[in-house]
C-alpha cells in the first residue's frame, strides 16, 4: 500500500513537468555563436509601369505626348553580398557586427535602357563596424582597420536578419502575432542601402535617401503585418522555423522639401538664381506576402523571400522663376508594379 502511494505521489509530481514539456514550443531568438560569420546574399528587383500621366506646362497638356514615351517598364535590380562577423550579442541584438561587403550593384531605367547607379558600389571590399551604445541607444558606425567617407554609412542598419519578424517568446505551430508596423521599411531594405558619395548625381541620390528615409517610419506606422508560424520544415539534416507574414499598409510622403534641395543644389551648381515654390506628395499602397527560415541551432536567419503589389500616385504644383523667366507647372502620375526581395545565406551549408 505504501508502495502504491509512493508511485501516485511521483506522478502527480511529474504530471505538471509532462504537461509543461509538451506545451513547449519553438524559441525563434537572435542568438549566434559571438565570433561566428554567415555570408548573405540579397536581391531586389522592382518594376513599374505608368498607368497615368498628366502634365500642364503654362496652361498646355504635355501628359498626352509623353505617354507614348513610357510604354516600356521602370525597372530596378539591387545586388547586395555582405559577410557578418557576429563578434558579440545579447539580449536577442548584436552588441558588435563586423559586415564585409563583398558585392554590390544597382541598376535601373527601361527595359530597353538601362543604367548602373554611380556611387552604390562604393563600399564593395570594406568592411563597416556596429556598435551598440547604451546610452545613445543606436549603434556607432564607423570603417574597421580602413578609411572611407562617413557619408556612405548614413542610411546603413545593422538589422539583415528581419528581427522585426521574430515573435518575442516560444511558439507553436499556428500561433500568430503581429509585427511593429514602424519597422517595416527592414522589410524592404534590410540593411539599409549604402549612400551614394561624391558630388553631382550621388549627392542627389544623398539627399533623396535621406529624405524619404526620413518620412518612411512615420508614414507607415499603421502598416499592418501578421506574422504566423507553420512549424520546423525539414532540409536534409537540418530543420528551420517557418514564418509566413503577410502585410498591406498605405502611407503618404511629402515631396516638397526634398524637391526644393534639389532645386537649390542645380541653382548653385549652374551659379544662377532660383525662385520657387512648390508643393509634392507621394501616395503610396503596398501589399504582399513573405516567408522567413530561421536557424533556431545557430540563432540567425537562414532564408528570406518577399513579394508585393505596390501603386504610387504623385501629385506636383511648381512655381519657378529663373532669372526673370516663370513658369507654372502642373504634373500628377500614377504607377503600379510589383517587387520581390530574396536572401539567402551560408547557414546550414
Amino acid at each position: 500500500m505504501i508502495r502504491q502511494r509512493t508511485k501516485f505521489a511521483a506522478s502527480a509530481l511529474a504530471l505538471p513537468l509532462l504537461v509543461a514539456f509538451g506545451a513547449r514550443g519553438e524559441k525563434l531568438a537572435f542568438a549566434p555563436e559571438d565570433g561566428t560569420s554567415l555570408d548573405k546574399e540579397l536581391s531586389m528587383e522592382v518594376s513599374l509601369y505608368v498607368e497615368d500621366l498628366s502634365m500642364i506646362v503654362d496652361g498646355q497638356d504635355m501628359g498626352g505626348m509623353m505617354m507614348g514615351e513610357l510604354d516600356e517598364a521602370l525597372s530596378f535590380n539591387v545586388l547586395i553580398g555582405v559577410t557578418d562577423e557576429f563578434v558579440k550579442s545579447a539580449n536577442g541584438k548584436p552588441l558588435e557586427l563586423l559586415r564585409t561587403y563583398n558585392e554590390l550593384s544597382a541598376e535601373g531605367g527601361t527595359e530597353s535602357e538601362r543604367e548602373s547607379a554611380d556611387g552604390f558600389d562604393e563600399l564593395e571590399d570594406s568592411t563597416v563596424s556596429f556598435k551598440w551604445n547604451e546610452e545613445e541607444g543606436e549603434y556607432v558606425k564607423s570603417f574597421h582597420e580602413s578609411e572611407g567617407e562617413e557619408e556612405l554609412l548614413e542610411n546603413l542598419e545593422v538589422d539583415m536578419e528581419l528581427l522585426a519578424l521574430l515573435p518575442d517568446g516560444e511558439v507553436s505551430e499556428g500561433d500568430t502575432w503581429e509585427m511593429d508596423g514602424s519597422k517595416a521599411l527592414s522589410l524592404f531594405a534590410p540593411g539599409g542601402f549604402p549612400s551614394g558619395g561624391g558630388e553631382g548625381d550621388d549627392e542627389v541620390m544623398e539627399i533623396i535617401s535621406q529624405e524619404l528615409e526620413s518620412q518612411f517610419d512615420e508614414a507607415f506606422e499603421d502598416f499592418s503585418i501578421e506574422c504566423t508560424y507553420k512549424g520546423m520544415q525539414e532540409d536534409g539534416e537540418n530543420s528551420y522555423g517557418e514564418i509566413a507574414f503577410e502585410f498591406e499598409g498605405e502611407g503618404a510622403i511629402d515631396l516638397s522639401e526634398l524637391l526644393m534641395q534639389m532645386i537649390d543644389l542645380q541653382a548653385e551648381g549652374a551659379e544662377i538664381e532660383i525662385d520657387a515654390d512648390i508643393t509634392a506628395g507621394l501616395d503610396l499602397t503596398f501589399k504582399g506576402l513573405g516567408t522567413l527560415l530561421w536557424d533556431p541551432k545557430t540563432g540567425h536567419l537562414h532564408t528570406y523571400e518577399m513579394s508585393c503589389e505596390m501603386t504610387l500616385l504623385a501629385d506636383v504644383m511648381a512655381a519657378i522663376d529663373v532669372m526673370g523667366q516663370s513658369q507654372e507647372f502642373e504634373a500628377s502620375a500614377e504607377l503600379s508594379g510589383s517587387g520581390a526581395w530574396t536572401m539567402t545565406t551560408g547557414s546550414g551549408e
